[in-house]
């Protein structure tokens, strides 16, 4: 998960083993995004192993971890991984055996939806655009989707935008945190 603009990047992977951690990373993320300058686990052997301290150390990624035995620490993955759980539960097959085939559709649908901290996209903070959509293709873009500028008109914008929007208080970061304490 890349923290700013809360883009997921999940692999449906054949076992936690490190090797294929590495290599799923590898030729997955990197390949397209390049390595990341730090990155963020849990404490599972499989990201404290050998193999795992050797790809961070060659790619020159700082590597840090979570609290032992306090998930919470890196909430923004556990909040999405149960969403993540949620929507796959709903597309999948009665005995949710071909989740992985669906995956790819519902991140592209994660990827689609406006954050509330950012008031964008994942997509457009991370791509510079927003994803275009099996329907949108076919039936054209929605009528309250407005167009988003050229990436560097789109630079500006973010750059010319007040750190904290609205009124004192009202950050979204507050919303949801009540949103969680009334469930």
């Amino acid at each position: 998960m890349d923290y700013f603009p809360k883009w997921p990047e999940p692999y449906a992977l054949p076992d936690q083993e490190a090797e294929t951690i590495v290599d799923t990373l590898t030729a997955g993320m990197f390949s397209r995004f390049g390595a990341a300058e730090s990155i963020h686990s849990d404490q599972g052997r499989n990201f404290e192993s050998r193999v795992f301290a050797t790809m961070c150390e060659r790619l020159s990624m700082h590597k840090t971890r979570t609290t032992p035995l306090h998930p919470q620490s890196d909430g923004l993955v556990e909040r999405f991984n149960k969403t993540l759980g949620q929507q796959l539960a709903v597309v999948s097959s009665k005995h949710q055996r071909d989740w992985d085939k669906h995956l790819p559709m519902v991140l592209m649908a994660c990827r689609s939806a406006v954050q509330d901290s950012t008031s964008c996209t994942p997509a457009l903070l991370m791509l510079g655009r927003e994803i275009r959509s099996p329907a949108e293709m076919a039936f054209g873009r929605p009528l309250d989707r407005p167009h988003v500028p050229p990436g560097q008109e789109y630079a500006r914008r973010l750059q010319d935008r007040p750190e904290t929007p609205g009124p004192p208080g009202d950050s979204p970061h507050l919303r949801q945190r009540a949103a969680g304490e009334c469930r």
